[in-house]
């Protein structure tokens, strides 16, 4: 109270006749006379040790909870790469099989694309820890859906699913981090296998996993979706699927890929819709801005400008 007369929530410690240190904080004021004459201090201390103690591990726990989903994003990563490992092996075996020089080109170059991104992974690591930050480009659409599509089809094709690609865009070029948006589209393919393969069909039908990209109704946006007609989903299923390690998949799944892929597109200044109705199959939606997220950013802001 040397330089005011009131002093409000100070942090300090005191210490207890057992000396045991504890955290408190002080809000003091000074009582003056009328003729301003100090009379003394009136005073409030609150004990927050525990309080203290519990923001530490709330700390803690939210450090261990950003190293998990560092791990659980890089794990996911291999596990697509691993995908398009898998998917060119097959194609190599194949082509050897049938003598299929064509086969066996196409599918080493997937294995050697694959082994390339492994490599350029483990030299990410540390940034993927740190921070999870979208290294932008600009990138043709096109190639990069056709690169997880073809790595896909042939996974699916193992399982018996049919898998097909429908392309109406009118500009492929956008901004992206080519990487996560790869990730993020084989992420979803994958599950709509997985879908497929957990369904018990009709002679009457084939499974069937559908890819489609194309110019989105909103300007200057672009739209993927990948279409199945698998298991499908519960309403309470749909409304859970982008809430972290909540998974359908029992064992064999970590609850994490639909977040990590809703968080990609978030990054992107992008947004994903679902549809999807039980024993009928699901729809994902990925709308991303052309011109990268900080386009996305602009638009927003320009928007909400507007409106004021």
């Amino acid at each position: 109270l040397r330089d005011t007369d009131h002093v409000v929530n100070y942090e300090t410690h005191l210490v207890t006749s057992e000396g045991e240190v504890r955290d408190v904080i002080l809000t003091l004021s000074r009582l003056r006379a009328p003729d301003g004459t100090p009379l003394g201090t009136f005073g409030i201390s609150k004990d927050v040790t525990r309080e203290k103690r519990l923001q530490r591990e709330l700390l803690m726990n939210e450090k261990f909870a950003a190293i998990g989903q560092a791990v659980t994003g890089i794990q996911h990563s291999l596990k697509n790469m691993l995908n398009a490992l898998t998917g060119g092996s097959y194609m190599v075996n194949t082509g050897i099989e049938d003598d299929d020089r064509d086969l066996i080109e196409e599918g080493w170059a997937m294995v050697q694309g694959g082994i390339g991104n492994v490599v350029e992974l483990s030299s990410r690591m540390l940034h993927y820890a740190k921070e999870w930050k979208p290294e932008v480009e600009e990138t043709d659409l096109k190639q990069l859906v056709d690169s997880v599509y073809n790595i896909s089809r042939e996974t699916a094709r193992g399982r018996g699913i049919e898998m097909r690609i429908e392309t109406s865009l009118e500009q492929p070029s956008f901004k992206c981090d080519r990487r996560l948006i790869h990730s993020a589209v084989m992420d979803l393919l994958s599950n709509a296998v997985d879908a497929c393969d957990r369904k018990d069909y009709s002679e009457s039908e084939r499974p069937e996993v559908v890819l489609k990209v194309g110019s989105s109704d909103r300007e200057g946006y672009v739209q993927i979706e990948v279409q199945d007609n698998g298991q499908g989903m519960t309403e309470e299923i749909r409304k859970n699927i982008f809430v972290p390690f909540f998974s359908t998949k029992k064992r064999l799944g970590t609850g994490m890929g639909l977040t990590l892929t809703s968080r990609i597109i978030g990054l992107h200044g992008g947004s994903i819709e679902v549809e999807s109705e039980p024993g009928r199959g699901s729809l994902f939606r990925i709308t991303l801005p052309v011109g990268g997220p900080q386009e996305s950013k602009e638009d927003l802001d320009a928007q909400e400008s507007s409106s004021d």
